[in-house]
């Protein structure tokens, strides 16, 4: 018998067999979702109940990891409180929160470090260092920081219930390690975008009570090698309807997020599919790993997809961070109805950290949301346009010109580009002449044209972003097709609307774009696809599409491989998600680029 088959038998003696201490019970509601796990060839594995609370843990029949051949998985879970949904999630998923809560926050930041620089540096009592500071300011200094008040209170609920629930298993976890799980890269990245991680490593090397020469090492080392710090920007999103679709009834929002695995992240992501039982919530599913209150990509029962993708900005307020990115997704994926509803929630949110939301709803309409730091109602994106770099400042619009020149949406700190969104042409053409002549670098000539690339190939890009970094105007393409552009918006790392941009050509923005993300090569090639696909895409299409950095398909971008004579033994850093938003149907793949993906019919859950 082969392994997969010992497996498979063993999970389906324990789904028989399994009698759990928080009890086990099944009625007609759940019948229902066991056979909703039957369709999708999920084998239920465990169920329990805790108070108002259900759950069922099942395994995936036909989809393994690569590294150990164990089923993917997904949970569902039903409750009437809050807190019941955070507790019996904790008791559902011990091992992966554990892993998460420990291996993911002991590593992760390791893996922010560019593997050619740590094989050259790794010793070196300054890199060492370096790492340890870096590893208190994402563990400590971010719990230092946290507000409760930020939080909403139903999630507060999730988050202590799964708490609670940890500690009654008898695992060593607090507030601390779930707080830095869920907000420590918002934090991070606050400080790093709000040009005080200099002044915040100085500090705690001060009061670590390191040795002055050894201090003056690593801020030396950071001046001069700002690549040596590399958060993962490989995010993509994009949404198809009408007349790019083959069925224009169809709609298609797709997703790719990356994020530093920590050894773990790409053993354990799932899919854990919400019914709340109370009024006022929607049930939703969360692309996440276990231990994260938040979602990397929600979709809903009323047809509201949302996800996050990184935006380097200024627009930060590091001693105000609130509620971004993950926390954020989950915040909308549980109480909007419609993007409108979803756009309320994030701008009445108090938020910190710049990131990108793309949201589209199942009646067609699509925004991505350049949300920055919250601001009063009276505050103009002109009067926060203060931060870029001083060198640029004669190369740029005035503030006079942009307000005459660039009209857009803008609601508290959050620019909406809505689907019909024009970009004024005259940004891209005008002054991105005189910003390549500053970086030193020449452009082909077809680069800011309909279907022009700035840069050829991603390894050109993998050069020239080093001097380019974010100093120019990205063209946005998608909005050359007349009137059929609105049925399609695309987004990757780059503001489209220029004030938006403009924030992203500050000190510590340009210095995280040296890591070489080939963020615009990422967004040409995606728009070149789906421009040359339009009016044929289906959901194999579309998925063909979002997986075009399959490591089969474009050789030599990815390194970490699982088995070095496979370049799809990569790790895929991150989760691949495609979402039939009419269908209800969604497509999630993690782990390595050689796992195949596991697919759910929420229809059959949501109606449960």
């Amino acid at each position: 018998m082969s392994s997969f088959l010992t497996i498979l038998l063993s999970i389906l003696i324990l789904s028989i067999t399994f009698n759990a201490t928080l009890g086990a019970t099944v009625k007609n509601s759940h019948e229902n979702v066991l056979n909703a796990l039957a369709k999708d060839n999920f084998l239920p594995a465990q169920q329990l109940t805790y108070k108002s609370a259900w759950s069922v843990l099942a395994l995936s029949k036909n989809v393994t990891l690569l590294s150990d051949k164990s089923p993917k998985s997904i949970v569902y879970v039903e409750a009437e409180s809050w807190y019941d949904f955070g507790y019996i999630l904790s008791q559902q998923t011990q091992n992966a929160t554990n892993e998460m809560l420990s291996t993911y926050l002991d590593h992760v930041i390791a893996t922010m470090i560019s593997k050619d620089f740590d094989k050259e540096h790794k010793g070196e009592l300054w890199y060492e260092q370096l790492l340890k500071v870096l590893t208190y300011l994402f563990k400590t200094e971010s719990v230092n920081h946290w507000k409760w008040d930020w939080l909403p209170e139903d999630m507060a609920q999730e988050m202590k219930g799964w708490i609670q629930g940890m500690k009654d298993a008898g695992y060593p976890y607090g507030e601390s390690e779930f707080i830095t799980l869920n907000y420590g890269f918002d934090f991070l990245l606050s400080q790093i975008y709000g040009n005080l991680i200099g002044d915040t490593i100085k500090k705690i090397m001060v009061d670590m009570d390191v040795d002055p020469h050894l201090q003056h090492q690593v801020a030396l080392a950071l001046e001069k090698y700002p690549e040596l710090i590399r958060v993962p920007v490989y995010c993509d999103s994009f949404t198809t309807k009408r007349s790019f679709n083959k069925d224009p009834s169809e709609i298609y929002f797709a997703r790719d997020f990356q994020l530093p695995v920590g050894r773990v992240y790409q053993k354990y992501e799932t899919m854990i599919i919400y019914n709340p039982k109370m009024e006022g919530y929607v049930p939703f599913v969360s692309v996440v790993a276990p231990g994260m209150i938040g979602s990397i990509t929600g979709f809903n029962a009323h047809g509201v997809a949302i996800g996050v993708d990184v935006m380097r900005s200024g627009y930060s307020t590091p001693q105000n961070v609130g509620i971004n990115s993950i926390l954020m997704v989950k915040n909308v994926a549980m109480r909007a109805k419609n993007t409108a509803r979803a756009i309320d929630v994030v701008v009445d949110t108090q938020r910190g950290c710049p990131w990108f939301y793309p949201i589209s709803d199942s009646n067609g309409e699509s925004v991505v949301l350049a949300a920055g730091a919250s601001t009063e109602d009276y505050v103009s994106p002109l009067d926060l346009l203060t931060f870029w770099e001083k060198r640029l400042k004669n190369l740029l619009p005035s503030k006079e010109y942009l307000e005459e020149h660039s009209k857009f949406e803008w609601r508290r700190g959050v620019f909406v580009r809505r689907s019909n969104y024009t970009q004024p042409g005259e940004f891209v053409k005008q002054f991105n002449e005189g910003l390549l002549k500053y970086s030193g670098i020449s452009i082909n000539s077809t680069a800011w044209e309909p279907t022009g690339y700035v840069f050829s190939t991603w390894q050109d890009e993998k050069q020239g972003e080093k001097k380019l970094m974010n100093n120019y105007f990205s063209p946005m393409r998608t909005d050359s097709l007349g009137e059929s552009s609105k049925d399609m918006i695309l987004v990757s790392n780059h503001a489209f609307i220029p004030q938006a941009r403009i924030s992203q050509m500050t000190p510590t923005a340009n210095f995280l774009s040296k890591s070489q993300e080939m963020t615009q090569w990422r967004y040409d090639a995606l728009w070149d696809m789906l421009r040359i696909a339009k009016g044929s895409v289906d959901m194999e299409k579309a998925w063909e599409i979002l997986t075009f950095l399959s490591p089969d398909r474009t050789p030599g971008y990815w390194s970490d491989y699982l088995y070095p004579d496979d370049p799809m033994s990569a790790v895929h850093e991150g989760t691949i998600t495609l979402i039939d938003m009419k269908q209800q149907i969604i497509r999630s793949k993690g782990g390595y680029w050689k796992d195949d993906y596991v697919e759910l019919h929420l229809k059959n859950y949501f109606e449960a």
